[in-house]
């Protein structure tokens, strides 16, 4: 622009360096793209939860399109509720207050919907103040519904590494069977007819009754978490084990009592008690001995375990010993892990301990683990009481040291 002083003309130039402005778009544009891609239901809200960003995945989600969910409350526009009765639920606490939190909510989808979803919530603060939140919801009924699906396949993967012992097993049911019909065959007066057909039925009998074990076993229950006996599940495992495990291991039990009734899906318990009890059988080369052991314990104090803080309160311990070889330092911290296994190639997947920490994590359990090389390992699966037992629990009941959990091994 000229510009006149003094008689004279000037040109003003204005330069103003826009690269750093930008750069900032071009991030911007590649932030964005990167959150369009992410699978997994995301929305960006600002500092008063109403939604500036709604990705693909939370469209697919609830139903809303980005353009009828951006400028809405999040919590209005998926009519997001604390689950009722939830008290241990961080939501009623500390949501208000975190920085980061993970918590199961209910909310509907733009059709009417009911879900149950996992919410993890993170706040954007910038200088000490906050500016927004990033904000994942997970649909906890899919994710059900695929640990259900990997959870049935581990369980057919059991009883496949114990096929040997089940095919051995009927054979020695079928054997007496078929001896006896040839025998009723022969057209002999001195043959004591009533005598083999009681043999016919009691092995059939018993060999209905193993199919009709492993068979629920395979099939699993509906994931529904109802109050059961463990002293009445404890019976049912064994009884499959006795027919599958190799004659040189000796299965001991010792259930106390009229234990108190745990909250859980039974099949998926029996299934941990058996992942861990095939875990012993391939820790022990030639003989040995299987216990499995079910107390009730009182923690009185906050307690850590593999992955899990148990709060005090009462709890039904269930552990499985052997005399094998033992869990080697260098590796106790991984055998959780999905597909870690010491095993050889074909020999395990490396899923059932993963499985089974899932499993007892479900049950807002614990797994503790404690092994001596060369003496054995214990592993003690604990579970909470159900809720109508607690207050029987502590009138009744003396405290137990939970260190009393540790078998013979340790």
């Amino acid at each position: 622009m000229p510009r006149t002083i003094r008689h004279q003309e000037f040109l003003a130039v204005s330069v103003r360096d826009v690269s750093e402005r930008e750069d900032s778009r071009v991030r911007l544009k590649q932030h964005e793209a990167l959150l369009r891609e992410i699978p997994e239901p995301l929305q960006i809200l600002d500092a008063s939860g109403r939604i500036v960003y709604w990705n693909l995945g939370a469209q697919r989600l609830f139903g809303f399109e980005a353009s009828e969910a951006i400028g809405h409350t999040s919590n209005d526009l998926l009519q997001i509720v604390v689950p009722v009765g939830d008290e241990a639920n961080i939501h009623s606490r500390e949501y208000s207050e975190s920085e980061r939190w993970i918590g199961e909510l209910h909310a509907s989808t733009k059709a009417g919907k009911p879900l149950r979803i996992e919410r993890r919530r993170t706040r954007i603060q910038a200088a000490d103040e906050i500016i927004g939140e990033v904000v994942f919801d997970l649909d906890l009924g899919e994710r059900k519904r695929i640990q259900q699906v990997e959870r049935r396949r581990q369980r057919l993967e059991s009883l496949g590494t114990l096929a040997s012992g089940i095919a051995h097993d009927l054979n020695n049911l079928l054997t007496p069977i078929l001896m006896s019909t040839r025998m009723l065959q022969r057209e002999n007066a001195k043959i004591d007819r009533d005598a083999l057909l009681e043999t016919i039925a009691k092995g059939a009998s018993r060999g209905a009754d193993l199919i009709a074990q492993l068979l629920t076993f395979a099939r699993g229950g509906d994931g529904q978490h109802v109050p059961f006996k463990v002293d009445d599940l404890i019976p049912e495992v064994i009884g499959i084990l006795t027919h599958t495990l190799p004659k040189e291991i000796t299965i001991e039990t010792e259930v106390e009592a009229d234990l108190p009734e745990v909250c859980g899906d039974a099949t998926e318990i029996s299934q941990v008690l058996m992942n861990l009890a095939i875990n012993s059988r391939d820790a022990m080369i030639g003989d040995g001995t299987l216990r499995i052991e079910a107390k009730r314990i009182t923690l009185d104090t906050e307690r850590s375990f593999s992955y899990t803080t148990l709060q005090p309160g009462q709890y039904v311990s269930i552990t499985v010993s052997d005399t094998g070889t033992g869990i080697a330092p260098v590796i106790r911290n991984r055998i959780f892990d999905p597909f870690f296994t010491t095993k050889e190639r074909g020999q395990g997947t490396g899923l059932g301990l993963s499985t089974s920490i899932g499993i007892i994590q479900g049950h807002h359990g614990a797994i503790d683990v404690r092994s001596v090389v060369g003496q054995g390992a214990v592993i003690t699966v604990i579970l909470p009481v159900h809720v109508s037992h607690t207050h029987a629990l502590e009138s009744n009941s003396p405290a137990m040291d939970p260190s009393t959990v540790e078998s013979k091994h340790e």
